[in-house]
């Protein structure tokens, strides 16, 4: 079995360290392309990062998960004819016309169907698996729903990090600061929203794309992975957008660990301990939510 974490790669220095802390495959965003709050590289990057990471014999996500409008998609021809993109393992999406422009310019790498989340039963995952594409499994599902969509083949599950509740167009932080005539709050990752009735505080972000917002918890589902066990290759997502450095590195190598055989149980009690200021949950997986 050849199972694979993946993890997001903000700053190419970083690359070394996570791959020692167990990192088989990086996320990259980038500016135009990219829709979260993930920091974003330039395109003109690329050929380094990929080449980078290929002589650690590693591999390259690009995550291309906006919507083109029909006015845009001519942004795509610029990015498949950018040096170093048939370097990249994988290509992270949304929108079909991703695929068909990729393929027009000979990408021969696979594709994985990133729709947040919208991958919710077994018939939506086999139907993108007959497309010869990887299906990201919904983080809000609970732990016996994700059993059953992995179970009949490869797919990418989310174990670590907050989880993505909403991603919109709308200039939201924008508009509160017209609203009160505060300064800009754009691309700022410091930011949280507190609602009336919870004290939960969820990550908010928002920058020439739109808005994200966050789980206010740190989901680790180290324990859950164990006891989903497939006998087929899977990828295993840490999402550490909001994390700093050192607890990014520690967070992939307990996936890591846990993937090598170590109690899962145990793995998330050590990182708990570590980082106590940290609100680490488990989302969904014991409790159903309406989608």
């Amino acid at each position: 079995m050849n199972d694979l974490v993946m993890t997001v790669l903000e700053d190419v220095h970083n690359l070394p360290a996570l791959i020692n802390a167990g990192a088989d495959v990086f996320l990259v965003a980038l500016d135009e392309y990219s829709f979260t709050a993930q920091k974003k590289l330039k395109k003109e990057q690329l050929s380094f990062v990929a080449q980078m990471a290929g002589g650690f014999h590693k591999g390259i996500a690009l995550l291309v998960n906006k919507l083109f409008h029909e006015g845009e998609v001519q942004k795509l021809d610029s990015l498949f004819e950018t040096t170093g993109i048939l370097d990249v393992s994988y290509i992270v999406f949304q929108d079909p016309a991703v695929i068909m422009k990729a393929k027009q310019y000979g990408y021969s790498g696979k594709f994985i169907y990133m729709p947040d989340t919208l991958v919710t039963n077994c018939r939506d995952a086999d139907f993108y698996r007959k497309q010869g594409i990887i299906p990201s499994v919904s983080p809000v599902l609970t732990k016996e729903e994700v059993k059953g969509i992995v179970q009949d083949g490869e797919a990418m599950v989310t174990v670590f990090g907050h989880t993505l509740l909403s991603r919109s167009a709308r200039p939201l932080l924008s508009a509160w600061s017209e609203n009160y005539g505060r300064q800009s709050l754009v691309k700022n990752k410091d930011l949280v929203l507190v609602e009336e009735k919870r004290d939960g505080r969820m990550p908010v972000y928002e920058d020439e794309e739109g808005t994200c917002i966050y789980s206010d918890e740190v989901l680790m589902a180290c324990k859950e992975m164990q006891e989903i066990h497939v006998d087929h290759p899977m990828l295993y997502f840490v999402d550490g957008v909001f994390l700093e450095r050192i607890a990014l590195m520690d967070a992939v190598h307990a996936v890591k660990e846990t993937l090598d055989g170590r109690s899962g149980e145990e793995v998330e009690k050590e990182f708990q301990e570590k980082y106590p200021s940290l609100v680490i949950g488990k989302g969904y997986a014991y409790a159903k939510t309406i989608l």
